[in-house]
């Protein structure tokens, strides 16, 4: 009930979430007409969004359904359900230049400052024999 709208900052995505009667596995969301895409986005990837916060949710669904979703991440800027195969292919972008055949030039990643961090390398001996042979 937490999640919050994008439509309604000031209010939750849900407006009940309660148990389907005479049925002991169903849910119900209700929510606002203007919060319908969060709504539906955030139920359709309700395990990964659940397990982004405890893991402990899992335990709520069947091993069927988290089968179905061990390859699923909530991303919480977006809102947004991936899957481990599109992440990996967002990183394509990165790294295709020799394939890219069009007029844009490749991206490149936000470079991350970097600290100065020193390196010391012992000198090593080595006589006539390796350490390891």
């Amino acid at each position: 009930m937490g999640i919050q709208s994008s439509a309604f900052p000031n209010c939750g995505v849900f407006h009940t979430i309660d148990k389907s009667w005479r049925n002991e596995n169903g849910v119900i969301f209700t929510f606002v007409p203007e919060n319908e895409s969060d709504g539906l986005m955030v139920v359709a990837g309700l395990i990964s969004y659940l397990r982004a916060f405890d893991p402990w949710f899992l335990s709520q669904f069947t091993e069927e359904a988290r089968n179905w979703n061990w390859s699923s991440h909530w991303d919480e800027k977006l809102k947004q359900v991936f899957s481990t195969d599109e992440l990996e292919m967002a990183d394509n972008i990165y790294l295709d230049n020799e394939l890219n055949c069009s007029d844009e030039p490749t991206m490149s990643r936000n470079q991350v400052p970097s600290s100065n961090i020193e390196v010391v390398i012992p000198d090593v001996e080595i006589g006539e024999k390796p350490p390891l042979f």
